[in-house]
């Protein structure tokens, strides 16, 4: 089930999260992380501009989190499931202060591919958070936000998740 989202942009003299349809005193799902990250994103988009590989954009952008005092974890394995048996890992190509799954493209135009990606590994993390990271002609970026439901009786040997996509 898809939510509606208020418009988000970011000032990036400031680098904050400005919204221009979220009542007052709402905050997003781990905002602080998200806003570091996205700062973080900016700057580097600045300094490189676009046209490099997707690995450039990645160590540059863990070099830069670092910079900022926040933990980046590359390439981190996720166990794969099936029926309570682990069949394989997939790999996040960040997690962020541990709780924000990053997906670094670059080139192009982002595919429903890249999101379907990053929604596998936000369902292998079981993190709440999702970010794609766009390093194109323009810097963009999606928010996704998921939420892991325990179903009740379930014979599976761990919980199923069930994902509402948000974007910005």
């Amino acid at each position: 089930m898809t939510v509606p989202v208020p418009v988000l942009a970011l000032d990036s003299e400031r680098a904050m999260l400005v919204a221009d349809e979220r009542p007052q005193g709402t905050r997003l799902v781990h905002e602080h992380t998200t806003g570091r990250l996205l700062a973080a994103f900016f700057a580097v988009h600045r300094e490189l501009g676009h046209g490099f590989a997707e690995a450039v954009y990645l160590r540059a952008l863990i070099l830069e989190l670092a910079s900022r005092g926040v933990q980046a974890e590359q390439d981190v394995p996720l166990g794969v499931f099936y029926k309570g048996r682990k069949i394989g890992t997939y790999a996040a190509d960040l997690l962020v202060d541990g709780k924000v799954v990053v997906a670094v493209r670059a080139g192009g135009e982002l595919l429903d591919a890249d999101r379907a990606r990053l929604l596998n590994c936000m369902r292998c993390s079981q993190a709440e958070v999702g970010m794609l990271l766009h390093f194109g002609t323009k810097p963009e970026f999606r928010r996704y936000l998921g939420r892991v439901v325990v179903e009740q009786g379930s014979d599976d040997a761990r919980p199923r998740a069930t994902r509402g996509a948000m974007t910005t």
